[in-house]
């Protein structure tokens, strides 16, 4: 399982975005977010296959397919819910 790289994330390029617009959360290489100084998001890939890790509160990780158009809209939610854990507030965004 390898990290995604940037060419790899092309078809997430809205799903991103949206990510980049979130209060406090910071890409600090590409498709690799932070919350504050500790890790929130990251991709891996293998194959053809692509899913992101997000960090939940509790502290585990959880793994969120983003291979499909439909993986990728239903990540963009289940991260949304995973950040308002964290971040304690409620994103208003048109995507989610």
């Amino acid at each position: 399982m390898a990290h995604a790289r940037p060419d790899d994330l092309k078809h997430l390029r809205a799903q991103l975005d949206e990510l980049r617009c979130w209060p406090r959360l910071k890409e600090r290489s590409p498709g690799i977010f932070y919350f504050g100084a500790k890790p929130f998001l990251h991709f891996h890939t293998e194959g053809s296959r692509l899913w992101a890790d997000v960090k939940r509160s509790a502290g585990g990780w959880s793994e969120i397919p983003a291979t499909t158009k439909r993986d990728r809209d239903a990540f963009l939610k289940c991260a949304a819910a995973f950040y308002e854990e964290i971040a304690g507030v409620r994103l208003q965004s048109n995507r989610l």
